[in-house]
Formats: C-alpha cells, structure tokens, sequence
C-alpha cells in the first residue's frame, strides 16, 4: 500500500479544494465531498484552523454568498475532534473503559475481532469492503467506520474495546479520543442506544459495490434492536473458498529502520542548545517564535510504540515527514531521551495527550494542542452541551472567533456570520394560558428568543414574546404551520419545544358524552402527537439536538375520582413522551414532562374563587396550598435547559406531593 503525501504543501492542496457547500450537502455518502484531511490533522502538519481559514477562503472565492458560521456542518464536523479531546482531557484513561453499561454486560462480548472480518471474507458486502478498505489506504469515511462497529459489536458481539483497539492502530488518523469514544456511542455504553444499519441504509449511502441485500443486515431495525440484546451472535457464513485477504502486522518501528539508541553525535548537537522536538502529534512546520538557531529532533518514544504499535501505512505516512522536518531522529527509551535533553538549554515541544507524560518528562516549554475552540473547562456529557458551551464562552482570543467573525469595514463581511452563537429558540405553544405565558416571561429573562403560539393572535399580544404566531397545533397542518413560521423568523428551526397546551374535564366516565371525550383527546393528546412530530421532523432535518417538555397532569399519575378521561388524555401523553425519547435519543433530542397538580391559572379559577373550595383543594397536597403557575414554569424551564441536559424519557410530579406522599392527618 502507497500511503499519502504528507507535506504540508499536499495538505494545503487539499484544504483549497474543500468545497464546504458540496461538504454539507454529501458528507453522510461514501462518495460525497468530504477534505480526506483528517490523517493531515492527527499528527498535526496542518491545524484545524488553517483547514476552516482555506474552506473559508475558498467558498469566498467560488463567489459563495451563503455564510460558514459555527452551525455550518464542516465546523461542527471540526467541533467533534474538539469535544473527543475534551473528554478525553476530563476523563483521561476512563475512556478506554465503558463509561457505563451497554446493552449487554461486558462479559456476553468476545475479547478479539475474527479471523473472517479481519481478512475480509464474511461474506457481507459492507464489511468486507471496509476490511479490504482499511488495509488497503489505512482509511475509512465515518460512515463505514460506523457500519464496521456496529456489525462487530451488536451482530458478531464484539468487545467494542477489542474492536476500537483493532482499528485505531490501522488508521492513518487514528486519535484515540475520536477513535474509541466513537465506539462506545455505537456500543451504547457512551450512549443511550445502540446505534444499528442495515442494508437500506447502507444502499442510501454507499455505491452498488457496497450494498449487501440478503445479508443478516437485510431486515427491519426492530429485528436489529432484539438482535442487538440478545446474546447470541449471529450466524455467518463465512467464505472458505475465497481467499482471505492478509492482515497487514503492526509494528512498533518504522519498516525502513531508524537509530533505536542516542549516540554521541547528537549529544554534541543538543548540548547548551534550544531544542524544539518534533513527534508524530506534531509535524507542523516549527513555530516562528523559536529562538534562533533551535535544533530540531525528530522525537520517538519507544515505549510508547511498543504499547500501542502502528500499522506499516501509518509509519510510512508519518516517517517522510518527521525526517523532513528533523535532520536527527531515533526511536529510543525515554530515560535515553531524558539523559539526552538534560543537557539542552530549553526543550520547546507542543503538548498531545498520545504522548503527554513523555513530553511532561522532558519539555521545558510544553505549548498547549492548536485548537480552533474555546477550552472549556466544566466537563460536558455530550457534544450538544459542549457545543452550546463553546457559544456562550467563544471570545475574540479563540481562532474560530476571527475565522468567521466579520471584519468591520470590510467589504465582503456578508460572506462570513458572526461565530457567537445567538441564544437558543424556544416554541412555547398554549402560550397565552397561565403556565404557557409564565414561561415565556421566565424565558426571556433568561435570555432566550422566544416563539409564542396560541390559536389567536390578538390574545398573544401580551405574551412577553420575540415572535407571536397564529396556529391551531391540535392539527397536523397547524403544527408544521408553528414550526415553519418559527424557521423563517429566526432561520432555524427552533432548539426547544415546550407544549403547553392543554384542557380539563371533572365528570365520571358513565356522564362523559362521546363528543367531549373527542375534544379532550384532540386538544391534549392529538396537539402533543402533531406539536411533537412537526418539531422533531425539522430538527432530525437540520441534524440539530434539541429538547422538548409536554404537559401531563397528576391525575395521570395517581388515580383521581372523576377525572377518567383527562387521565387518560395525559396519560397517553406521558406514554408518547417515554416512547419518543427512546427513539430519538440517538439523534441528540430529549423529551420530558412535566405533570402539575392543582395550579393557579384561568382555566382553574372558576374552582379556585371560592375560598372554601380553595381550602379543601390545598388540604389535599402535602406541601399544603395551592402552587401558582411559575412554579411549574420554573421546572419546564429546567428541564429545557442544559443543567437537565442527562434527563429524558422523565415525568416530573409538580404537585406538592401528591402523588408520592401521603399526609399526616393530624
């Protein structure tokens, strides 16, 4: 296998031809126009800023008028890297351990990849293409990286440790951050769900060579989901007869051979000398800062390849340039590198964590990673609330700031958006009812932009709203009417959704006519069915997360006499909550309710202005008294917010107690 150029000025190539609007239309297809930069950007010839600042320049030379801000999908895609290194920085070695329990104990999983997937002859069109793939460039799109971990770990039941361990050395930009926490979001145990293909999916995304009907992987996803938890791997059907591709071995030096001992020669070199050391994470040109007459060593640890050795490709991509850039290399132990650099004036070096107790033991002058994000330093549990973190914190000292922040003054300003990400937006539907429209006002003290929807207009003018808008969300028509007003006023979708629509009925089911059962179900259930629907179509369409809250009751919670028909209205709600959140987990969208007891509203006043009738509901909650409705808002507001950013599937009582406690009757 011929491994790639790794000059910089190769890199540079590719960074020009990056289209990015080709980029965010086809990167999800095995042929769409993805950089292929990535090798490039793991062992650091070119920085995650240059590629942005390239696609930037080239977009603005193709005459692209439509702006690359921070939700364009190629800064995002650059994002990802970012956030597999932040969590990596937070939970250091425990990410090559399951961050919790997958869909199976770990010990139902087998501790290597077979024979059969690792020579390419299983027979399945999709993984052997990807084995032959891999060793044959030392490179797969993220897609087949995604196919070959989820066949091997749900169908074959894979250890996915021992199947990320299999791949990473064999590729040409394999990070172990980005390589290993990938497998465990396809493995569930850095998820919530298994992620699974099957042969539809890879025909949408993949050429005709890839496609595998009649394989285990022709069939539904419920049939792939029982096969995901079952024990049992699948039955293969290994091919025999065809000839097995060989597996390249790894190695823990380079092929062509390199000193493994520091002679004398380059004691002479380094002593009373500055030193800047080169290394495989950082084999970008050596920073223009340096002191004059720095000695440039190529740096490799011996221990470190020993550990984790390397694939032939990736040594023949790394070796050129390392050379290039440093006249003396050696593969040596670190206490021959300690011995060596004591007599140096100053060690300079850039910091990466594949080496980092190395180069803590031996730079005087350790310069963090390039990054193009802010650093931040809570740590987040999923890309999506580092992602919004990035937004708040992002300041003119980040280089993803200038990249895409318009100059003032400058002409063409209107080619880039400004990077700040501007505060998410709400759709706050039954905004004009007691909580809806408490909400809203809680919202946008908070900062948020707020969208109101209710049935008329007129009655949302006092609504605190950045946009009010006119539609009947208990039909289908009504709630992709709310969601596409929502996108053309602020151009997105919105990020949150909280449906607060909602109506009573105090009758025993024997006086409850059919008609009004028909209303009730159509204005709780069927609005929350189509509100729902309408806002996860746009979002899973924009490839956002996001995060919605319903309004149930406590009587779907606890039995209430003579409220059978609103507790079953609410109670489905609830149901379609727990239902949904299962299934659109995956795509970063979580979906909670919230379940009031009695509350102080307008549809409940007429039971509330009687004082005696007050008194006796107030009896009833533990907590005594009767909650207002900015009680409940504060809770939805919560589980809006990135501080419930691990909650979904979740009904939250706001009662007073009442459905969990009993009160002491004194």
């Amino acid at each position: 296998m011929t491994s790639p150029d790794p000059s910089r000025p190769e890199a540079l190539r590719r960074i020009a031809a990056i289209d990015a609007e080709a980029y965010a239309r086809t990167r999800n297809a095995l042929d769409g126009a993805v950089t292929g930069l990535s090798p490039w950007i793991t062992h650091g010839i070119v920085t995650p800023a240059e590629v942005l600042a390239g696609a930037i320049a080239a977009h603005a030379a193709a005459g692209r008028r439509t702006p690359i801000g921070l939700q364009h999908r190629l800064v995002m895609e650059l994002g990802w890297r970012e956030y597999f290194r932040h969590v990596w920085h937070h939970r250091g070695d425990a990410i090559l351990r399951s961050l919790h329990e997958g869909v199976l104990p770990g010990a139902a999983y087998a501790d290597a990849v077979p024979d059969d997937v690792r020579q390419a002859r299983t027979g399945v069109p999709v993984i052997d293409r990807a084995v032959r793939e891999l060793h044959a460039r030392g490179h797969l799109h993220n897609h087949a990286r995604l196919w070959l971990a989820s066949y091997l770990v749900h169908l074959r039941k894979v250890h996915w440790r021992a199947g990320a361990d299999w791949l990473w050395p064999r590729l040409l930009d394999g990070d172990l951050a980005s390589n290993h926490l990938s497998w465990q979001w396809v493995a569930a145990t850095g998820s919530r769900k298994p992620y699974l293909f099957n042969a539809e999916n890879i025909a949408r995304h993949a050429p005709p060579e890839w496609h595998s009907p009649g394989s285990v992987l022709d069939t539904d996803y419920d049939s792939l989901e029982r096969i995901a938890r079952s024990p049992t791997p699948v039955r293969t059907r290994p091919r025999p007869d065809a000839e097995g591709l060989p597996e390249p071995a790894l190695q823990a030096e380079p092929p062509d051979g390199i000193p493994t001992r520091i002679g004398a020669e380059l004691h002479e070199q380094v002593r009373g000398r500055e030193v800047w050391l080169a290394h495989p994470w950082a084999l970008g040109d050596p920073p223009a800062d340096l002191p004059a007459g720095t000695v440039v060593i190529g740096l490799l640890v011996a221990e470190t390849h020993r550990a984790r050795p390397w694939s032939a490709a990736r040594w023949n991509f790394v070796m050129p340039r390392l050379r290039q850039l440093a006249p003396h290399c050696a593969l040596a132990p670190l206490e021959q590198w300690r011995a060596l650099l004591r007599d140096a004036r100053r060690v300079h070096a850039c910091d990466d964590p594949h080496l980092r107790p190395a180069l803590e033991a031996l730079a005087t002058d350790l310069r963090p990673a390039p990054r193009l994000f802010p650093h931040i330093a809570r740590p987040c549990d999923s890309f999506s609330q580092w992602w919004t973190r990035v937004g708040r914190e992002l300041s003119p000292a980040d280089p993803v700031f200038s990249l895409v922040c318009p100059v003032p003054g400058d002409p063409d300003a209107d080619l880039v958006a400004y990077p700040v990400l501007p505060p998410p937006v709400v759709l706050v539907t039954g905004a004009r009812g007691g909580i809806g429209r408490e909400l809203c006002r809680r919202l946008k003290a908070d900062g948020l932009r707020v969208a109101a929807v209710g049935r008329d207009a007129g009655a949302l003018q006092p609504v605190e709203a950045d946009l009010r808008i006119a539609a009947d969300t208990t039909t289908p028509e009504g709630a992709q009417l709310a969601v596409a007003a929502c996108q053309e006023a602020f151009g997105q979708a919105p990020q949150r959704l909280a449906h607060c629509v909602g109506s009573t009925l105090i009758a025993p089911l024997h006086r409850t006519r059919a008609e009004q059962w028909a209303e009730l179900r159509r204005v709780n259930l069927d609005s929350a069915v189509f509100m729902l629907g309408a806002w996860i179509e746009a979002l899973r369409a924009a490839g956002q997360p996001g995060a919605a809250v319903l309004c149930s009751s406590v009587v779907a919670r606890i039995g209430v006499a003579n409220h059978e028909a609103i507790a079953a209205a609410k109670g489905g709600i609830e149901a379609l909550a727990r239902s949904a959140a299962a299934t659109y987990a995956p795509a970063g969208l979580r979906i909670n309710v919230v379940a009031p007891g009695m509350t102080e509203t307008p549809m409940t006043a007429p039971m509330l202005k009687v004082e005696a009738m007050r008194e006796a509901a107030a009896r009833q909650y533990p907590l005594g008294g009767v909650q207002g409705a900015d009680t409940v808002a504060a809770t939805t507001a919560w589980l809006l917010s990135d501080e419930a950013s691990r909650l979904t599937g979740q009904v939250i009582a706001v009662d007073g107690g009442f459905s969990t406690v009993r009160p002491l009757v004194r």
